[in-house]
């Protein structure tokens, strides 16, 4: 989700996917509902917390995270690598926006290492990834496609854009 309106959860629902997305925040999957519905499409929205959810193994063609990873601290990230790869179809897909590092100076989230993050007790607003950090984490269990810095989209768009982020897309092995 995206400043928890469902943008991407209805635009894959316009795509004709069956959609299931994923929040914590009830606020965020009221606001989803809502838009799902003014739009028309049918978007299975679960206010849980990911590592609750009984995802069924090999049920789905393509993960798409938005920010999450960039906020799970180091042991939570690793069992989040492995839900994914578990849920995936073989050859399924994991699209995944995170914060790219080298932003710091503009008031970007920092790169930290993972002994860093416990030392400090805090992941300071999320967590950025260089790209060899991100094959680090991946690279077992998925082949990266692409990865490019996301292109910055005007506050009005309908697209969201910061090039802040990482757009990626991985395949699973």
């Amino acid at each position: 989700m995206v400043n928890g309106e469902g943008r991407n959860a209805i635009y894959m629902a316009k795509q004709g996917c069956a959609v299931e997305a994923i929040d914590l925040s009830h606020k965020a999957i009221a606001k989803g509902k809502v838009k799902s519905e003014v739009q028309g499409v049918t978007v299975d929205f679960l206010c849980k917390n990911v590592f609750a959810t009984e995802l069924q193994s090999e049920s789905y063609d393509i993960v798409y995270d938005s920010g999450l990873m960039h906020h799970l601290l180091p042991h939570r990230r690793f069992q989040y690598v492995d839900l994914i790869q578990r849920a995936l179809k073989p050859k399924g897909y994991l699209g995944l926006i995170c914060f790219a590092s080298g932003f710091a100076d503009v008031g970007g989230p920092m790169e930290l290492s993972d002994y860093e993050v416990y030392r400090k007790r805090n992941i300071v607003g999320g967590m950025a990834y260089s790209e060899e950090k991100l094959r680090s984490i991946l690279s077992d269990y998925f082949e990266l496609i692409e990865i490019r810095y996301m292109k910055e989209q005007e506050q009005d768009s309908e697209l969201f854009g910061q090039s802040l982020l990482w757009a990626s897309l991985w395949r699973k092995k």
